[in-house]
């Protein structure tokens, strides 16, 4: 594998909008922190690559498939946790939460819902909870070609699998580091108030 990381000028291929709702009303991220209520958090993507193809003797611009997974940590304040095009899995006191949207494509096949019957092409990935004192650390967002869960025996999710057992190895990790960072944070307080009785015992 080769792996590279720079800059480009170039657009991405997919753009992601993340919409937060504070009791049905939008907010502003910034304003979310410490926040109590119902919380909606909407992941909506944008497929910005296409192909042009030659349908039934016509041209057509078909959208390049991409899935695109999403994963986020709720705390132990998050409780009533529904979600849209996705799936929650307990992590200790936290859960975590995936969903996963195939952008453009139900555009690209130019059918309705109706059409589509039971077929389900997500292209977005909500999550709401109940929540008090409300933080986030963090968003992830993995973009893979559509072609890379397709095999000659259908829908290979072995790919899908190993992101999400990643996912849960990366809640141990922020778990156990939030372990750390509160023992931390107590043995501070501790020598703090060793360190206020020593200067007060030199002045």
């Amino acid at each position: 594998d080769i792996y590279y990381q720079g800059t480009t000028d170039k657009e991405l291929p997919i753009n992601v909008n993340v919409t937060y709702y504070l009791d049905g009303k939008e907010t502003k991220a910034s304003d979310m922190a410490g926040k109590s209520g119902k919380v909606t958090i909407r992941f909506d993507y944008t497929n910005n690559t296409s192909v042009e193809k030659e349908i039934n003797g016509k041209k057509e611009d078909i959208s390049v498939p991409f899935v695109a997974i999403s994963g986020l940590i709720l705390d132990e304040n998050a409780t009533n946790i529904e979600v849209t095009n996705g799936k929650t899995m307990p992590q200790g006191g936290n859960t975590i939460v995936i969903g996963y949207a195939v952008p453009g494509l139900k555009d690209s096949l130019d059918m309705d819902d109706d059409s589509l019957g039971d077929l389900n092409i997500p292209e977005y990935f909500e999550v709401s909870a109940d929540v008090t004192d409300f933080s986030l650390d963090m968003t992830m967002t993995a973009v893979v070609s559509a072609s890379e869960f397709s095999t000659e025996g259908g829908i290979d999710t072995s790919e899908l699998d190993d992101m999400i057992n990643e996912m849960s190895d990366a809640g141990d990790a922020l778990a156990d580091g939030s372990k750390q960072l509160a023992d931390g944070t107590a043995t501070l307080l501790e020598k703090m108030g060793e360190f206020t009785t020593g200067a007060k015992q030199l002045a």
